[in-house]
């Protein structure tokens, strides 16, 4: 079977997904955000399938690595549609285009744990160490169904998605799936203060809402440029060109 072929048909069955295999996407969160940036920043929220092809730098619709970006992006619910067209998920225009600071990383969490697979794995260790690189692969063999070609790719993805989405920003450390604190942009009322509007208590006022603050958005994409640049180093990227016009993009946005 030819590289290509193959390379489609594991595509095809990993995403329609046995009764036994967990579902995992084979690109990660930010190659699969890259897609959905394409279509934002190059089609103005909509593209066909040629077009997307061409804005990620596919010299065709059918080849296999090209599929293999849109199962991933869909799995992630970044794009919707089939066919012809695909547009901008709800969920990819909180990240790319936050009303407010903290949506962008509340959008790559909630990407993250649109994956089963990954979702599984998070309540499993929820308060505890992740297994070593071999121990996740064994697991994800035995007990979600994984095949072994395939154990050292879901790894991969696992890690790299969850990094982006910030489970390993409180430690520090890729050792445990820790929930991201989310920063808000409405400050709390002190503790002990009523919060009931009656007039009665002599606790003072909470303080008004700070300003909207670009500080969270902006680490989003601080990380996502800095994983595009360790992308460069990649022998599985097939346009370095393409990946740096869009890294230079990002670092020259206000």
């Amino acid at each position: 079977m030819e590289p290509v072929k193959a390379k489609e048909e594991a595509t095809r069955t990993n995403v329609r997904n046995s009764d036994s295999e967990m579902r995992f996407p084979f690109y990660d969160l930010t190659d699969s955000l890259a897609v959905a940036t394409a279509i934002h920043e190059k089609g103005g929220g909509v593209a066909n399938r040629d077009q997307l092809a061409a804005f990620l730098g596919y010299s065709t619709t059918n080849s296999g690595a090209f599929l293999s970006r849109i199962a991933a992006a869909r799995l992630f619910n970044l794009i919707t549609g089939r066919g012809s067209e695909f547009k901008l998920t709800d969920l990819a225009q909180k990240i790319l285009m936050p009303v407010y600071p903290e949506q962008s990383q509340e959008g790559l969490i909630e990407a993250f744990f649109n994956v089963p697979l990954f979702k599984a794995i998070y309540e499993e260790h929820q308060g505890k160490e992740l297994p070593p690189e071999f121990g996740l692969k064994n697991l994800f063999r035995t007990r979600y169904g994984i095949d072994t070609r395939n154990t050292g790719l879901a790894y991969r993805v696992l890690i790299d998605s969850a990094d982006l989405a910030g489970f390993f920003s409180t430690r520090g450390t890729k050792t445990h799936l820790i929930m991201p604190a989310v920063r808000k942009g409405i400050a709390t009322p002190p503790l002990g203060t009523d919060d009931k509007k009656d007039g009665s208590g002599g606790g003072a006022s909470p303080p008004p809402p700070p300003p909207p603050s670009e500080t969270s958005a902006e680490q989003v994409r601080f990380e996502y440029v800095r994983k595009l640049v360790s992308m460069l180093d990649s022998d599985t990227v097939e346009n370095k060109q393409e990946l740096m016009d869009r890294i230079e993009r990002l670092l020259n946005e206000k």
